[in-house]
């Protein structure tokens, strides 16, 4: 594929090759302790050793295999730009969430974890919550959005994500239904990508790892 058409192209093989390589890194055991650290600084440190731990040489040196594709950096979530009129309620029998005017507050009923979890179940929460992503990202309808915005000039993408993607309303009318316990919001990488908006899962354990997310940035 070339041109637009390839600028947002999301097939499921790829975001399984993804997911599996992505978990392999972040249940390193080695990885899980870094983590931790950054989770159980005191708060005026912890951004700071957030920081700190986002960066390939460090996470390398501790002999944690991390592909050439990789980049590690901190994030912060936006808050949508459009207000809902009122909240939109998610709850599948087990866990649930309540979004409205950009907040979003997610519960979860049963095992969710406070502290870190073996290696072995983060890495399988962290491959099925990015593969799950995958198949509503490489669906029909999202493929169609995502074809729309790519043929839309850069400097215009940023305020059609807010219009079409944010406003559930509007996500509606094109047949975009985002299941139970994802989330279509933006946020913002500490190394200024030019990130358009993401795709997020909420996982059933309170860290090392909340949520998994596939982004998209504005090539």
């Amino acid at each position: 594929m070339t041109g637009a058409s390839a600028m947002f192209a999301v097939t499921e093989e790829y975001v399984q090759r993804m997911a599996g390589e992505l978990a392999d890194t972040a249940s390193h055991p080695e990885f899980l302790t870094m983590i931790d650290s950054a989770q159980r600084a005191v708060d005026a440190e912890k951004i700071a050793v957030a920081k700190d731990v986002a960066r390939v040489d460090q996470v390398a040196a501790r002999g944690i295999p991390v592909p050439d594709t990789f980049r590690l950096t901190t994030r912060t979530f936006e808050d949508p730009q459009y207000h809902l009129e009122s909240p939109i309620v998610q709850f599948d029998g087990h866990r649930g969430s309540v979004e409205y005017r950009g907040v979003v507050v997610s519960v979860t009923e049963g095992p969710v974890v406070p502290g870190p979890m073996s290696s072995e179940s983060v890495k399988a929460e962290i491959k099925n919550g990015v593969e799950e992503i995958g198949r509503f990202v490489a669906s029909s309808p999202f493929q169609m959005v995502l074809g729309e915005l790519a043929r839309l000039e850069a400097d215009a993408r940023p305020q059609f994500i807010a219009d079409e993607l944010l406003d559930p309303t509007r996500r509606a009318r094109r047949g975009l239904v985002v299941p139970d316990g994802m989330h279509v919001q933006r946020s913002e990488f500490a190394d200024g990508r030019p990130t358009l908006f993401c795709v997020s899962k909420v996982l059933p354990f309170a860290y090392p790892w909340h949520k998994v997310t596939i982004t998209f940035d504005n090539p």
